[in-house]
Order: structure tokens, then sequence, then C-alpha cells
């Protein structure tokens, strides 16, 4: 990530300080809690912590801080998105009008199944033996 200035912003340092946004995004957001009639969406730590748990990541206190803070900004600035007519404003995927930039798909030879599993630790039947790495997991 980056901040105004095209510097690179470790998420390392995003964490270390729940209060951290860099001077152009602290900037942005005084403007936005100044407009009148401005709804602040708060997201909580419990919060934070169910969607944590939900992804199966581990947070420390220092990092649900800094989400809950950095997820109530942004919900935020979708709530004020939320006051503009966007009606016939077709969706957009790109701004640069591009429709397909990929090669057309044409069969072509490829490698034989024997040479394909040729240097492969263990195969049978022409397919890779891999062990099982599927793992009974408790429902959340």
């Amino acid at each position: 990530m980056g901040d105004c200035a095209g510097r690179t912003v470790s998420s390392k340092d995003m964490l270390r300080s729940p209060d951290f946004l860099g001077p152009c995004w602290k900037t942005i957001l005084n403007i936005l809690e100044e407009r009148e009639g401005k709804r602040i969406v708060e997201i909580t730590k419990q919060e934070v912590e169910k969607v944590a748990k939900l992804a199966r990541l581990e947070l420390t206190d220092i990092e649900k801080a800094a989400f809950t803070k950095q997820l109530s900004h942004i919900l935020t600035h979708v709530e004020t998105l939320k006051q503009y007519d966007t009606t016939g404003v077709e969706p957009t995927a790109t701004v640069l009008g591009q429709v397909n930039v990929f090669r057309p798909d044409i069969a072509r030879p490829s490698l034989s199944v024997e040479r394909a599993v040729a240097n492969a630790p263990e195969s049978a039947d022409g397919f890779f033996v891999v062990p099982k790495i599927i793992e009974d997991r408790q429902p959340l």
C-alpha cells in the first residue's frame, strides 16, 4: 500500500499504531467528517473478531483495534458515496475500455502424459500421487 506521496507503506507499519493514516488520507477523512449530514458508521471490535474467525485469521489486539478503525472509516465513506445519484451509470470493471486482452484459446500440442509425470516422485495411472492434506475441521 502507498501513501499520497507514492511511498510504500507496509501493513506492519499501518498496524503498529491503530491511528496510522497517511497525511492526505487524514485530510480526506477530515473533509468527509465536516460535511453536513454525514452518517458515521462504527464497526465494533466484536464484529472484527467475528469476521476474523470466519476468515480463520488470528489477530492481535493491536490489529483488531486498527481494523476496527479502518473498517469504520471505509464503511463511513461508502455511506457518503450512497448520497450520489448513480441512476443510469453503467457498472464499471475497468476505466480503460479493454474488452478481452487475452489471446484466443486454441488447442495445441503439449506434453504427453508420460513426459508430464516422468519426474514426479510418485505417479499412478498417469496421475501425480500426492499426500492427503485434508483434515477434519470443527464447524465454526
